[in-house]
């Protein structure tokens, strides 16, 4: 799919298989919308169902579920700036790489009023970032896990903006739920019964702020709650 202003709308890809990249859909074009689809059981080395490449991309009201690869992004690949993903779900996806629903190799992200759960991923059960500028807004993170960091969100060189977000039962060893490796700050956000063995909640090893979030029954060898390394 290449060009520019193309639309995926009202769609179901089940069960689609790529030897390489992108289970269902791949895509350089630039302003792509995907809107009201639905991907499920797709499989790939990396990009389990939709991989772009192009800028200004939107993916809206979609659901992915049991997406699988053997690399990075279970579910979606995004290696371009300014995407946006609102109003869509995650479930049940997996990477034994990064991202185990979304990587996300880009500037200028934004994430709203979504949600992840069961979701598992070597490094970011969830959501693996590498890329500045991220918003990440109204979104649920419930029963992820991964293998090393950032059951929910693991940051690597990136930098992120969390607001009014959940993150409930997250697993994962260095942050239950948020690792970070660069520029973190959250607001407003609740963080609960997550696990891990350096930080049960957030493990930042660089700066990170933190404002009015609330943190309860996080479980951690070392900071039940949060494990800060330097600047935090």
């Amino acid at each position: 799919w290449s060009g520019s202003n193309g639309k995926l709308l009202n769609s179901k890809f089940l069960k689609n298989n790529a030897v390489s990249e992108s289970g269902a859909v791949h895509s350089p074009a630039w302003n792509l919308l995907i809107n009201n689809s639905f991907f499920k059981e797709n499989k790939a080395a990396s990009a389990g169902a939709v991989a772009v490449y192009g800028v200004n991309n939107v993916i809206n009201n979609s659901r992915f579920d049991d997406n699988d690869v053997n690399d990075a992004a279970g579910a979606v690949l995004i290696r371009n700036h300014n995407a946006v993903i609102a109003d869509s779900s995650f479930t049940k996806n997996d990477a034994q790489g990064e991202g185990g629903a979304i990587a996300w190799y880009a500037d200028n992200g934004k994430l709203y009023n979504s949600s992840f759960s069961e979701n598992y991923g070597g490094i970011g059960g969830a959501l693996r970032i590498s890329g500045s500028n991220h918003v990440i807004n109204k979104t649920a993170f419930t029963d992820n896990n991964a293998f090393f960091s950032g059951a929910a969100i693991s940051l690597n060189y990136a930098s992120a903006y969390i607001d009014d977000s959940k993150f409930i039962h997250n697993i994962g060893p260095h942050g239950g739920a948020v690792g970070c490796g660069n520029v973190l700050t959250i607001y407003n956000s609740t963080f609960t019964a997550n696990e891990g063995i350096s930080g049960g909640a957030v493990y930042c090893s660089s700066r990170s702020t933190i404002y009015n979030s609330t943190f309860t029954d996080n479980v951690g060898e070392t900071g039940g709650a949060l494990y800060g390394k330097k600047d935090t």
